[in-house]
């Protein structure tokens, strides 16, 4: 049973094809959602099963050998089977499909075990018209008989199968396949589809408009009873089509697909298309030095489509801006052989632009092997050949190192591995929970001066800690380490687009400069702006993705109280574009942030600055790629915020052993692009009772390289440690740096 994956948007289309078989998750990071409950696992009508996350992100469970189609409206998410593809629009209502209104009405299998349909006259496949629910025990069965009616070439009965708004739940959406009751009558589109086999296609597309970035439609051929065709109606003017066109079910019931593409075409009366998948080209990557256990393969092809005015065509993953993107994406097991993914070559356009991007993620059967992951840019289109082999030595090696969160409810990390293009961004490789310790991945890209690459470590609970974005090289070699406690907020300037997440706080999937960064804590005139990442680890460069950053956050002028997140919803508030009042003449200020890590008790980390600063300070130097806010072609100053980062010898589980003495190492500097403080001073208190009691302050000394170092001897019995280390500098800049279980404390038997 291959399976298909489709994203469709508010106002146009995305499609994704993901087939074959492993424990791969083939996941592109949507923008936050409200929370629809941790992990909530839903049954569709055909009895696959998805993992709808806190983010409303779905994820497959035991794809099987499978092809699905992810379509995402108008922020809901749709999970398609390619069983069910034929039968949409007219036998099955897509709504069926929506597994984030399946959670929402309360649908999902911790609170239901039963679907509640509605079956026109005639019946559909085993569910006749008195049917008023499907028996999730149940679902399985119907969609093998699907499966069966679409080999077969025929309908699954006369009737329609809908989804029955359950008592007291939301309202359905609206139905993203119907017409609009005043659609327009223009030109008369008619598509054809034929897939590898040379039979009558189904075929999942959208039609753009290159004149117009507003007008795209989505329809369905559904290659059942000899037929393929998909009409659309639309005004005259310049066209792209894309389609995935699947190949039917052979004997073991699989589907194959195939993404093809009429990247240019006008419309100046009614006319047909063919989208013919015998004519594309397969997708076969070689890596050299994979070891021969490694049975977990996914790939991705993705293009890019501009209109005449520079706009991106179609609709992002997410349906949240005007950007594009086109996936179609494979996973497969060795136990089951390779399913190639195929795409038509395109013609050179002369309206817009088309960009092509190809890549491949391999991986072992458990979390702790490595990875492999390559990416090949091809503007202009897609190539008439599809076929590459990377050699073992232009690959790039990552080691990293990956400490357990102390206390966490869930020690079952992920990493995984987002590229950014000059056009787009996509998340992308094969995940399976890690566990603490090392591990070595490796990176590959044809343009390493146009593509980067930030890792992401999701350490617990889903929160996401960043690396920082390279262009890498080939043969190069980088290391990694992660999730080290205590978390402190991160001095790196934070990218100004971050992933899915523009620096205004809008989603924005066009991350067309990820290089450009902001400065984190900055005056302008009587405005200070922060974009400051609260939390962070102990690696240079690291942070806490902002949209985890939400904390409790104070703030004084000459000791008055000027701002309190306090009297905002739950307290909180994002700490990226939080302005200041500063005030023209020299004055002392006070910051105060405090968060906490989500399902780690009493793990809160607290940061409390005094500083000084006027409108007179020296403009900062910062470098091409950074830029002052929120006006860049104006002058800015540093706020001369004090930031320590630690580097404690702790283990892979953050701890150190009970009774011995401990050596605490830290650095104090200012942000990123900002001159070192001078003359600092520093001193460590360490508390065993959760910070009800603190040591004395221990006088830290400064080494010639920098780094303040004193001795703490820990008590003998286990637990956790909390530490504060203050600052000053000869200006009087201040910072108090007090982080509740901070480390463990480990047992000598452990």
């Amino acid at each position: 049973m291959n399976k298909l994956t489709s994203r469709l948007g508010a106002a146009c289309l995305a499609l994704t094809l993901v087939t074959g078989l492993g424990t791969a998750e083939a996941t592109t990071e949507p923008p936050p959602k409200a929370a629809t409950g941790p992990g909530a696992t839903v049954t569709l009508v055909t009895g696959d099963k998805v993992q709808v996350d806190l983010t409303g992100s779905a994820t497959i469970i035991d794809p099987g050998n499978g092809v699905f189609a992810q379509l995402t409206l108008n922020g809901d998410e749709y999970v398609i089977p390619a069983e069910a593809a034929p039968f949409l629009g007219s036998t099955l209502d897509v709504r069926l499909f929506n597994v984030s209104y399946l959670v929402r009405a309360g649908l999902d299998d911790a609170h239901a075990d039963a679907l509640p349909v509605k079956v026109e006259s005639g019946g559909v496949a085993t569910l006749g018209p008195q049917s008023r629910t499907l028996a999730k025990k149940d679902a399985e069965g119907f969609g093998q008989e699907l499966a069966g009616k679409w080999k077969a070439g025929q309908k699954p009965g006369t009737g329609r199968i809908t989804l029955a708004q359950p008592e007291g739940a939301p309202a359905l959406p609206a139905d993203p396949m119907a017409a609009p009751a005043d659609y327009p009558e223009y030109h008369t589109v008619t598509v054809d589809s034929i897939d590898r086999t040379g039979k009558p296609g189904v075929m999942l597309g959208s039609i753009h408009s290159l004149d117009d970035p507003t007008f795209t439609l989505f329809q369905v051929g559904d290659g059942v009873e000899g037929t393929s065709q998909a009409v659309f109606s639309v005004p005259a003017g310049h066209y792209s089509i894309e389609a995935s066109v699947l190949t039917g079910p052979v004997l073991d019931m699989g589907s194959t697909g195939a993404l093809v593409i009429e990247p240019e075409f006008s419309v100046t009366e009614d006319m047909s298309l063919t989208l013919d998948a015998r004519k594309a080209v397969p997708y076969e990557t070689t890596i050299e030095g994979v070891p021969e256990t490694a049975d977990t393969q996914y790939d991705l092809i993705t293009y890019n489509r501009t209109t005449v005015q520079g706009d991106q065509v179609g609709n992002p993953p997410f349906g949240n801006s005007v950007t594009a993107l086109f996936l179609m994406r494979l996973v497969s097991g060795g136990d089951f052989g390779v399913h190639t993914l195929y795409a038509t070559p395109t013609r050179r356009v002369t309206k817009g632009s088309l960009d092509f991007l190809a890549m491949t993620s391999i991986g072992g059967p458990t979390g702790a092997d490595p990875t492999y992951k390559v990416a090949f840019h091809e503007p202009g289109g897609v190539p008439a050949s599809l076929t590459r082999t990377v050699r073992r030595s232009d690959l790039t090696t990552v080691d990293s190192t990956i400490h357990n969160t102390p206390g966490a409810t869930s020690q079952h990390p992920e990493l995984l591995s987002t590229v950014y293009l000059p056009w787009t961004q996509t998340t992308f490789g094969v995940t399976s929970p890690l566990y603490g310790g090392k591990r070595t991945d490796y990176w590959y890209s044809n343009a390493p001066g146009k593509v980067s690459w930030e890792p992401i470590l999701r350490p617990d609970l889903g929160l996401r800690l960043l690396g920082e974005r390279r262009l890498i090289r080939p043969g190069q070699h980088l290391t990694e380490t992660w999730n080290k406690g205590p978390q402190v907020p991160s001095s790196s300037a934070p990218y100004v687009q971050e992933a899915l997440i523009g620096i205004q706080n809008t989603p924005d999937t066009n991350v067309t400069s990820a290089l450009q960064q902001v400065c984190v804590a900055c005056r302008q005139g009587d405005l200070g702006l922060l974009y400051l990442n609260p939390y962070a680890d102990s690696t240079a460069g690291h942070y806490r993705s902002a949209l985890d950053g939400l904390a409790k956050v104070e703030f004084y002028r000459d000791g008055a109280l000027a701002f309190t997140s306090a009297t905002r919803g739950d307290g909180t508030r994002l700490t990226q574009l939080l302005d200041l009042p500063l005030l023209p003449q020299p004055a002392e200020y006070r910051l105060k942030v405090t968060g906490d890590n989500p399902g780690v008790e009493d793990a809160t980390s607290t940061t409390d600055w005094t500083f000084r600063t006027t409108n007179r300070d020296r403009s900062a130097d910062l470098p091409d790629q950074a830029m002052c806010a929120p006006d860049p072609t104006r002058r800015c100053s540093f706020l001369p915020l004090l930031f320590v980062r630690p580097d404690l010898p702790l283990d892979i589980d953050n701890a150190t052993p009970a009774g011995e003495p401990f050596e605490v190492a830290f650095t104090v500097r200012h942000q990123q692009y900002q001159d070192d403080p001078s003359r600092v001073n520093a001193t460590v208190s360490v508390s065993y009772d959760g910070g009800t009691t603190w040591s004395e302050p221990q006088t830290a000394n400064r080494g010639r390289d920098g780094r303040f170092t004193t001795t703490l001897t820990s008590p003998g019995s286990d637990g956790y440690a909390a530490l504060r280390i203050k600052a000053v500098d000869h200006d009087g800049n201040a910072v108090e740096q007090t982080n509740l279980r901070a480390y463990r404390l480990a047992p000598k038997d452990q």
